[in-house]
């Protein structure tokens, strides 16, 4: 079983607008991540909110999906999301994605090249860069549940302690984000040119 673990937490501080809902393609940034892991075949799919948290649980109310809040959003990063949001996950799994909200437009196609790399990590590619989500087996996820070192989750993959197989998906999606609302303008206009060519 393949779960999936979604850092909404963040105070959308550089985008000045609450990402999670920001509009995508006739539905939303988070929907839209949510979406792509399920159709992957993630399961449970799990949701760390913080910021904006009563707004976003009853936006995701009755959507098949766990959530947790993390209470220290104002103080923590996005690692720290995603370590309540692996500890959070109820039993049974044997990988995991581990992914921020604003990046939702992976292929499904993509992720399921990711699950047939019999890796403990697996971080896709896109023209050589890095890109999101990351998919962990219990292992690797254990690391990073005990990794205090500096950088965040990035910092213990560039610390070479956790050992990731770079898959190059040739997916433009695995690098787009909404951190800025320049980003946030590519990653529509990237969903718009996808409605016009799906290939």
């Amino acid at each position: 079983m393949t779960a999936a673990v979604i850092a909404a937490a963040g105070q959308s501080s550089r985008m000045g607008e609450f990402k999670p809902l920001l509009p995508l393609g006739g539905s939303t940034i988070i929907a839209r991540t949510i979406q792509t892991l399920k159709e992957a075949g993630a399961a449970p799919v799990l949701v760390v909110t913080g910021y904006n948290s009563a707004v976003l649980e009853e936006y995701l109310a009755g959507q098949d999906i766990l959530l947790v809040k993390n209470e220290e959003f104002a103080r923590t990063d996005m690692l720290a999301s995603l370590k309540l949001g692996l500890s959070s996950l109820p039993g049974g799994w044997g990988r995991v994605f581990l992914g921020p909200a604003d990046s939702p437009l992976a292929s499904p196609k993509t992720l399921t090249r990711m699950l047939a790399v019999p890796a403990r990590a697996v971080c896709p590619l896109c023209g050589g860069e890095k890109g999101r989500p990351l998919l962990l087996d219990r292992e690797a996820a254990a690391q990073v549940l005990a990794w205090n070192g500096p950088g965040g989750l990035r910092g213990l993959l560039d610390s070479g302690a956790l050992k990731e197989v770079r898959l190059e998906t040739g997916d433009p999606g695995v690098l787009l984000d909404a951190d800025t609302p320049q980003e946030y303008q590519r990653l529509l206009d990237y969903a718009k040119e996808a409605l016009r060519h799906p290939q």
